[in-house]
C-alpha cells in the first residue's frame, strides 16, 4: 500500500491478484501506517481450513515519514513454534529496500534538475553582470541563452517607460533594423506575452494550453521552414522590465523543463537589467550634481539645519580622535560545569522507566533510569538451568569415574558460571543511577518510553553546582587583544541585572567555523564562589577589558583593517 501526497493509503499490488485482502490483514496493515516497528499477529486462515495464518506488516520510512506498508499473510501449517515471527519481520525489512532506494533516486534526480536549472540561469545571470551597458549585456544573455537552449534566434526586448515594447537585441546579430517583417512579428509575439504576464509557447505546452498565442503562432510561419515559438516575461521590482522569445525548428519543440529554465532565467535577469537601465546615464554627471548640491546646502543662505548637522560633525570627530577608553572585546559566552559526567546506555535494549528530567537535582547513587530487564531475567534463569543441568552431569561421571567426561563438563560448568555471571552483571547494570551529586543537564527518556537505545549511546549528562567555567567564543580578528589573566565581565540572558566577573585562564590555539567566521575557543573561571540562580547551560554577552584606546580608533579599526586585507589581496 502506497500513500500519495496528503491521501491515506491506497492498494498498489497485491497476490494472488484475484484474492482480497482478509480483514485481519487490512487491519493489521494501517497500524503499520502510524509506527515505525513491524505488526506482528496470527489469524484464522479466511478460507475455513485448519491452521493459523502469520501476518506481518512493515512500514517502508522515508525522510522520517512512512510511505508504503507491505502486509503479508504466511500459512504456518505446523504450528506457532514451527516460525520465528521477528525472523520473518527482519527478511521484510531488508526486502523492502530497493523501494526506499527508489524514492531516493526520484527525489535526487528531481533536485538535480533543479540544480541544473538554476546553475545555468546564474550563468546568465553572471554573463549580463559582467557587461557595464545594457545594449552589451542584452547581446551578450541572447547569445548565451541561444547555446544553452539550443536556439535558433533569442530576442530581448525591454519594456518603455510610455508603454509597450522595443526589441534590443537579437542572438548572433550585433545590428539590426528596427523596423522590418520579421522585427514587427517578434514584438507582437512579446507583447502578447506582456499583456498576459505568463509564459506562452506555440504549439501550446500543458502549462500554457489556456494562454492566447496568435502572435506567436504568426510569428513560427514567418520563415519558410516552420519553427516552435516560446516567450517569458522577466519581471522586476515595480513590474515586468521585458520579455524573453526563443524560436527552434519545428523538429525539436520545446518541452517543460526547457520553460521553466527560460523563466527562471527570466525571472532573475530581470532585476539586474532593470539596474542597468537605472545606471546607464554617466556616472560623471551625478558626481557632478551631487558635489554642486552639497556645496550649495553648506555655504548658502538657506537650510540652516545642515549647516548645525556639520558642525556637531565636525565636533564630534574631534572628539573622537581627542578622547579615549577602554577598549572591550564582545564575545557570546555560555557557563559550563567544571566538569560534566555521562550516563550512557549499558547494552541494548528498551527504556522501562525514567523518572528523572532535566533541571533536577541528584544525589550520587540516585536512579536515572531502567532498562527493561525481563530478556535478561530469563537469559539468567536459562543460565542457571543449563549450570545446574551440567553438574548434574558433572556428579554422574565423578560417581562412574569418567575421567575425560569430567574434564569436559568441568570446562562446560565454568562457561555456564561465567554466562550466568554475565547475566547477572547485565541485571545489576540496567539500573543507570548518577554517578555524583550535580545537576542534571541533558536527558529526558520520559516521552521514551519503551523505545530502543543502543549501548554506549549517551542517555544522560550531570554537571556539578559548585563548579563553574566561563566559555567564550572570540572570533580570531579579536583574539589578538586578548591574554591570560585580563578581566571580564558576564552578563547572562536569564540574569541581565547581575554581572559576574572572572578572569581569562585558557585561550585553545584551535579555531572553529561557526556560522561562516572563525572563532577560537576561550575559557575564564569566575572570580567569586558561583551563586544559587547559576546553572550550566546558561548564556549571555561577555566583554574582555584590553587596555585604553581611542574612541575614533575603537570604532573605526575593524572597517581599516577590512580595507588593508581587500587592498592586500587586489593589489599586485
Amino acid at each position: 500500500m502506497l500513500r500519495p501526497s496528503a491521501q491515506g493509503l491506497m492498494t498498489a499490488a497485491s497476490w494472488p491478484a484475484k484474492r482480497p485482502a482478509a480483514q485481519d490483514l487490512a487491519r493489521i496493515t494501517a497500524r503499520a501506517a502510524s509506527t515505525e516497528r513491524p505488526i506482528i499477529a496470527w489469524a484464522r486462515r479466511p478460507d475455513g481450513k485448519e491452521g493459523l495464518d502469520l501476518l506481518v506488516a512493515l512500514g517502508v520510512l522515508f525522510a522520517g515519514e512512512v510511505v508504503a506498508v507491505i502486509g503479508l499473510a504466511i500459512e504456518v501449517p505446523g504450528g506457532i513454534e514451527s516460525v520465528d515471527p521477528d525472523a520473518v519481520a527482519d527478511r521484510l525489512r531488508l526486502g523492502a529496500g530497493w523501494l526506499e532506494a527508489r524514492l531516493l533516486r526520484q527525489r535526487t534526480e528531481s533536485a538535480m534538475a533543479r540544480t541544473e536549472r538554476a546553475a545555468v540561469a546564474m550563468d546568465i545571470v553572471a554573463v549580463a553582470s559582467g557587461q557595464r551597458r545594457i545594449a552589451r549585456a542584452a547581446t551578450a544573455v541572447v547569445n548565451e541563452l541561444a547555446i544553452r537552449l539550443r536556439c535558433d534566434r533569442v530576442s530581448l526586448g525591454l519594456t518603455r517607460r510610455r508603454g509597450g515594447l522595443k526589441l534590443r537585441a537579437l542572438s548572433h546579430m550585433a545590428a539590426f533594423q528596427e523596423r522590418g517583417r520579421v522585427v514587427d512579428a517578434i514584438e507582437n509575439a512579446m507583447e502578447e506575452c506582456l499583456a498576459q504576464l505568463a509564459p506562452v509557447a506555440y504549439p501550446a505546452l500543458p502549462s500554457s494550453q489556456t494562454r492566447i498565442s496568435v502572435a506567436h503562432r504568426d510569428l513560427a510561419a514567418i520563415d519558410a521552414e516552420p519553427t516552435v515559438v516560446a516567450s517569458v516575461v522577466m519581471p522586476g521590482p515595480t513590474g515586468p522590465v521585458g520579455v524573453l522569445t526563443f524560436e527552434r525548428h519545428a523538429g525539436q519543440p520545446f518541452d517543460a523543463d526547457t520553460l521553466l529554465l527560460a523563466e527562471a532565467a527570466g525571472a532573475l535577469l530581470g532585476p539586474v537589467l532593470c539596474t542597468q537601465i537605472a545606471n546607464d546615464r554617466l556616472i560623471a554627471g551625478r558626481v557632478v550634481d551631487t558635489v554642486h548640491d552639497a556645496a550649495l546646502t553648506l555655504l548658502g543662505r538657506e537650510k540652516p539645519s545642515y549647516k548645525l548637522a556639520a558642525i556637531v560633525t565636525i565636533v564630534v570627530a574631534v572628539v573622537l580622535c581627542v578622547f579615549t577608553t577602554d577598549y572591550r572585546v564582545t564575545a557570546r559566552a555560555v557557563l559550563e560545569g567544571e566538569i560534566q559526567r555521562a550516563a550512557v546506555a549499558p547494552f541494548d535494549g528498551f527504556i522501562s522507566t525514567s523518572p528523572v528530567r532535566p533541571g533536577d537535582r541528584l544525589k550520587a547513587g540516585d536512579l536515572l533510569a531502567a532498562m527493561d530487564d525481563r530478556d535478561l531475567v530469563l537469559d539468567r534463569a536459562r543460565a542457571w538451568a543449563d549450570a545446574e543441568k551440567l553438574r548434574q552431569k558433572y556428579n554422574e561421571a565423578m560417581a562412574k569415574h569418567d575421567r575425560p567426561n569430567v574434564a569436559m563438563l568441568t570446562a562446560q560448568i565454568d562457561q555456564a558460571e561465567a554466562q550466568l555471571a554475565l547475566a547477572d552483571d547485565k541485571l545489576k547494570r540496567s539500573r543507570i543511577v548518577s554517578p555524583i551529586d550535580g545537576l542534571l543537564v541533558s536527558g529526558d527518556l520520559s516521552q521514551m518510553l519503551g523505545s530502543p537505545v543502543e549501548r554506549g549511546k549517551t542517555l544522560f549528562e550531570i554537571a556539578p553546582l559548585d563548579q563553574y567555567r566561563i566559555a567564550l567564543r572570540v572570533d580570531e580578528k579579536e583574539l589578538r587583544f586578548v591574554s591570560i589573566g585580563q578581566h571580564a565581565r558576564l552578563l547572562l540572558s536569564g540574569m541581565p541585572n547581575d554581572h559576574s566577573a572572572f578572569t581569562i585562564s585558557r585561550i585553545t590555539p584551535i579555531a572553529e567555523t561557526k556560522d561562516g567566521r572563525n572563532e577560537f575557543r576561550i575559557e575564564g573561571t569566575l572570580d567569586e564562589p558561583p551563586g544559587p540562580r547559576l546553572r550550566p547551560g546558561m548564556e549571555g554577552i561577555a566583554k574582555i577589558e584590553t587596555g585604553p584606546h581611542r574612541l575614533i580608533w575603537v570604532w573605526t579599526h575593524g572597517l581599516f583593517e577590512w580595507l588593508r586585507l581587500t587592498a592586500w589581496k587586489w593589489l599586485p
